[in-house]
């Protein structure tokens, strides 16, 4: 399996991650990156599957899908 290229955005989207004390879903992801609340989950979903594959976050998922970091 070859390693995954994490991009700037999704550095960015890490960095809400790890400055988050709470796990997050993408459109509260989105919206602290300053995105329409529209567009917001939408902006976020190819960074967070990267930095899933990548092993740097969990997804977790309730009644919602939430992201936190992987520790």
């Amino acid at each position: 399996m070859s390693e995954v290229k994490l991009t700037e955005k999704d550095l960015i989207v890490l960095k809400v991650l790890e400055d988050s004390q709470y796990a997050l879903g993408p459109t509260e992801i989105g919206l602290k990156l300053g995105i329409s609340y529209n567009s917001a989950s939408s902006y976020c979903n190819a960074s967070l599957k990267r930095l899933l594959a990548a092993g740097k976050v969990v997804k977790i998922t309730t009644d919602r899908v939430k992201y936190k970091i992987h520790h």
